[in-house]
């Protein structure tokens, strides 16, 4: 299962026909170099009063899913042993940062050998994604070391034993959601937002979450966190890459003939 999964994820992602002269330049370098600066401007977006405002509207609705986190776990659970094997390959692939990682690493660098800027930013952007929300999860893990379903003799969604670099009771928010929603995210958004891209990328997502809660590996309020970080920083991160890059525009000029232009925006 998890083979056939990246398969389709290699194929989905090498789908892009050859570049034209219109295409930007293909460098090995462009990866460090946009890590460096986004990593700035989201420390940058941290200060903004929109932010504050999409945390605290996120940290409500975690709340609020936290207040009723055990009776959603109960509800969760399913008899079909087969369906729950079928599910844990499935998610475990598509939320492992070591896979997602290294498919979107290996297609960032084939389409750099290749010379294909379309496929190397819509790599560029997975990766930054992932890495960015993924550094945030292991931080808000450290901070507050809560207890895991699994971990537990009796279930109990309130126990936290606070900040420590201790590497146990890690389950809010969930990694593996944060990593499916923010390449979901980041792969949708760059598509801009195509129902035949989106829903299977959004789809899968939320398969993953839902299995780590079914799986006792997570509270529902872990994975609900989890995905609103991926979302919100793979959406942002792939509203970044999109500046700065070589446009082709189609249009008429001022007599109606049909005209092609080249836009480079350079922030």
């Amino acid at each position: 299962m998890k083979k056939c999964l990246l398969s389709f994820l290699i194929l989905f992602l090498s789908a892009f026909g050859p570049c034209t002269a219109q295409d930007s330049e293909v460098k090995f370098s462009s990866l460090g170099k946009d890590l460096w600066t986004h990593s700035g401007r989201l420390l940058k977006e941290i200060s903004q009063e929109k932010t504050w405002a999409y945390l605290g509207i996120s940290g409500a609705s975690v709340l609020a899913v936290m207040s009723n986190d055990l009776p959603l776990q109960r509800s969760m659970q399913l008899r079909d042993s087969r369906f729950k094997n079928t599910l844990n390959d499935l998610s475990e692939a598509y939320g492992n940062p070591i896979y997602m990682g290294s498919l979107s690493l290996g297609t960032y660098l084939l389409s750099t050998a290749l010379d294909k800027p379309d496929l190397q930013d819509l790599s560029s952007t997975a990766l930054q994604a992932m890495a960015f929300s993924g550094s945030t999860v292991m931080g808000l893990k450290l901070l507050f070391h809560r207890w895991r379903p699994e971990e537990q003799l009796e279930l109990d969604p309130y126990q936290f034993d606070g900040p420590s670099l201790n590497q146990d009771q890690l389950s809010f928010p969930s990694g593996h959601s944060v990593i499916a929603f923010s390449f979901a995210a980041s792969v949708s958004a760059h598509f801009e937002d195509k129902w035949y891209v989106a829903i299977p990328l959004y789809g899968l997502a939320s398969l993953t979450a839902w299995q780590r809660v079914y799986d006792f590996k997570h509270w529902p309020s872990d994975v609900l966190g989890g995905a609103i970080l991926g979302v919100l920083i793979g959406r942002q991160v792939a509203a970044w890459q999109k500046e700065g890059r070589t446009k082709l525009s189609f249009g008429s000029d001022a007599w109606g003939r049909p005209s092609i232009g080249l836009h480079l925006k350079i922030d």
